[in-house]
């Protein structure tokens, strides 16, 4: 399984992930397993959040983040139009506000289909929140597995 450098890991760790619902935000931060215990219903399931912004981590300009944002909101709500499939707008960031990237939840998606769309955007890694806490998960290079790093 492919790592992730140790200063990316720790911004990783300390990311608070916002999810837009239909009339809320839900927010969970990396750490904080109580939050995840009260999952709102449309995401009870688990989810992952996956974004297309910087390329393997690599900042790029905030016009090509836009630009990335735009074609995979549009390949997230295909991919949604299948059975018990959802994806919702969502953002990482930092709890100072210093940075973030905007990015989709995904209910109904499995790993090996994230590790898909992570290495298909050019991610080091993705976020799976279950009802069980928040995962750091790198992108694997083949089928993937739930492993918290």
């Amino acid at each position: 399984m492919p790592t992730i450098p140790s200063e990316l890991l720790n911004a990783y760790q300390s990311t608070w992930i916002d999810v837009s619902l239909a009339d809320e935000t839900w927010s969970v931060y990396a750490g904080m397993v109580e939050a995840v215990l009260a999952l709102p219903p449309e995401l009870k399931a688990g989810f992952w959040v996956i974004t297309p912004c910087n390329p393997q981590s690599q900042k790029v300009s905030d016009a090509e983040n836009r630009e990335r944002y735009v074609a995979f909101w549009e390949h997230a709500r295909t991919w949604a139009k299948g059975l018990d499939r959802v994806c919702y707008r969502a953002v990482g960031r930092s709890e100072e506000g210093t940075w973030s990237e905007a990015s989709v939840a995904f209910v109904g998606m499995a790993a090996n289909e994230a590790h898909e769309w992570g290495r298909t955007y050019d991610q080091m890694g993705l976020y799976w929140v279950d009802a069980s806490g928040v995962r750091i998960v790198a992108v694997g290079d083949a089928e993937g597995s739930v492993e918290t790093l």
